[in-house]
């Protein structure tokens, strides 16, 4: 598969979408993000583009939350991860972990992220 190499950031109030991206190593490891410099990575978590798109097009991230729906009784909520050298939603099935790439884009819809809506994974 083909995709983008894109990614985002959550800044403390908002996603970012990143335009530039660049790792220092000298004494301590500092990075930039767009126009910020900071040395606390986790301080702006970043999230990779999967490659995706979910049934309304909308490109699909690490930490977003899609509903799935398909061949249940009634979709459900699961975050997007990175797992198994792939990108999956966040539910383990018999046989392991089914990966979003997968399935036919029509069964998944962003319905938001983790640290903007996290109450939609309860």
């Amino acid at each position: 598969m083909n995709r983008n190499i894109k990614f985002r950031a959550w800044d403390g109030k908002k996603m970012i979408q990143v335009n530039q991206l660049d790792l220092y190593n000298k004494k301590d490891v500092y990075y930039r993000i767009n126009d910020y410099i900071d040395s606390q990575f986790e301080k702006w978590p970043l999230m990779q583009f999967t490659g995706l798109t979910d049934k309304k097009g909308k490109e699909i991230y690490e930490g977003d939350i899609v509903k799935q729906y398909g061949n249940y009784n009634q979709p459900y909520n699961m975050e997007v991860i990175f797992a198994e050298g792939r990108f999956i939603p966040l539910v383990k099935v018999e046989y392991g972990y089914n990966a979003i790439d997968k399935f036919n884009n029509n069964y998944f819809e962003v319905i938001g992220n983790i640290f903007e809506n996290p109450e939609f994974l309860k």
